[in-house]
């Protein structure tokens, strides 16, 4: 009965030694492969983020150029005012105050 129970005492010895050698060789496996799913994960996070924000600013600036003025005449004049400063003829091209109806 001796010999039995050191038998069954060092096969689950080797047993269990064999499933930690298993386990420790998945979680080193493992770990890597995870910290690389964050990795990736988060570079495609801010990537996203990176692509929404320049989107919204792309967005906003046309909506600043495309946003119809409140007076048009207004804005006749300050594109001729613009066109003279490049013309070197702003003095004699003036805006006119905006006319109030």
């Amino acid at each position: 009965m001796d010999s039995s129970a050191v038998l069954w005492i060092l096969a689950w010895s080797g047993v269990i030694s064999f499933l930690i050698f298993v386990l420790t060789g998945i979680l080193g496996q493992l770990l890597p492969l995870i910290e690389a799913w964050h990795k990736l994960r988060s570079t495609f996070r801010d990537d996203s983020e990176r692509n929404r924000s320049e989107g919204s600013e792309l967005t906003l600036a046309q909506e600043c150029t495309n946003a119809p003025t409140a007076d048009p005449v207004q804005s006749e004049t300050a594109g001729s005012a613009i066109g003279a400063e490049q013309h070197d003829e702003a003095d004699s091209a003036a805006p006119a105050p905006p006319s109030h109806q």
